[in-house]
């Protein structure tokens, strides 16, 4: 089985490697725009968490326009008529509780836990505040409570974005599309022993005998390079230069300098937070992973930019602590 299924919507091509996100792909790409609605009152969280259940009963009703009214304007900018859930995938059946949200100002998250057999996926919402009424804008499919696997960020496009080591991220869709298997194939065969239809006649005709292809050999790994970054004391120099943005797009831009004799493929920082009199107003623990191309080249510099953040309104200052570094062959500061 594959680790990740394509499917197109209005061009894209989004990444599936289970049957839960490829069904909500795929519903994400149906319907066209509507006003989004969301409860309203002074109770903030459970507004926001009703939006988000509305939007998990949608998709188990696959219920297209139910779902895109919960939905910014700008992400029903991407939704097109056509598209459909996978309905071979319906007899798949879980158990979803929609946890506590995280409300600050006119931005709020929230996580729903899905219950397959053992399996417990996590999935955490992003909403904001539009005209009076909470509203989804962005998803993440997590590994775990705590770290996101992927994010589709609803107003940018339909083109989901690795947020952790794709290699860990393939092995997890991997491990979610083998437990829809049998999910679904549990389902269809209970369906199948409850009907009251009489069976028909076994065929005498055995079956034909299935070629296996051997597994071939991984490729040798290629010798490492040992990791050198001089007599400094980390390989990555962070300097803090601007915030970005505001609401629930507010970022951080630093300054990445790459002593290292490697590319730099990931980071991870934590930020601690000052005011304008260079009082603490919190922290945050953030990280950016590389696409095609690495993050900072070997002894290079450049500019990166923390995105999606929680960021105190009064923050005017940031210091940016290095905690982790991958590079593109592998190797990890600090070694295991």
């Amino acid at each position: 089985m594959k680790t990740a299924l394509p499917c197109r919507m209005n061009g894209r091509r989004v990444w599936s490697g289970s049957w839960w996100w490829f069904a909500l792909a795929c519903l994400v790409g149906a319907g066209a725009g509507f006003p989004a609605l969301a409860a309203a009152g002074g109770d903030e969280a459970a507004a926001v968490r009703k939006v988000v259940k509305d939007w998990v009963d949608a998709n188990k009703q696959q219920d297209a326009e139910k779902a895109r009214k919960l939905l910014t304007r700008a992400a029903q900018k991407h939704f097109k008529p056509g598209n459909s859930v996978n309905a071979g995938m319906a007899s798949v059946k879980t158990e979803t509780e929609v946890g506590e949200p995280q409300v600050e100002g006119d931005t709020a998250r929230c996580q729903t836990v899905e219950t397959l057999g053992k399996a417990r996926l996590h999935t955490e919402y992003s909403l904001k505040r539009e005209d009076n009424h909470w509203r989804i804008h962005a998803l993440s499919l997590m590994l775990n409570e705590k770290e996101r696997a992927i994010t589709l960020d609803l107003e940018q496009g339909l083109t989901p974005k690795f947020e952790a080591d794709p290699q860990k991220v393939q092995a997890f869709l991997a491990q979610l599309a083998q437990i829809a298997a049998k999910a679904a194939a549990s389902g269809a065969q209970s369906s199948k022993s409850s009907s009251s239809r009489p069976a028909g006649p076994s065929s005498s005709r055995p079956a034909p005998p299935v070629e296996a292809e051997p597994p071939k050999p991984p490729p040798a790994p290629e010798p490492v390079v040992p990791l050198e970054f001089g007599n400094r004391r980390r390989p990555v120099q962070l300097d803090f230069v601007e915030f970005t943005g505001s609401g629930a797009e507010k970022g951080v831009k630093v300054t990445a300098k790459n002593h290292a004799n490697k590319a730099l493929r990931k980071v991870t920082v934590k930020m601690y937070f000052l005011d304008a009199g260079a009082n603490p107003l919190g922290e945050k623990e953030a990280f950016l992973v590389a696409g095609e191309t690495p993050l900072v080249e070997k002894q290079s510099e450049a500019e990166l930019e923390f995105k999606n953040l929680v960021i105190p309104p009064d923050a005017r200052k940031a210091i940016i602590e290095l905690r982790e570094t991958q590079f593109t062959d592998g190797t990890r500061w600090p070694g295991p």
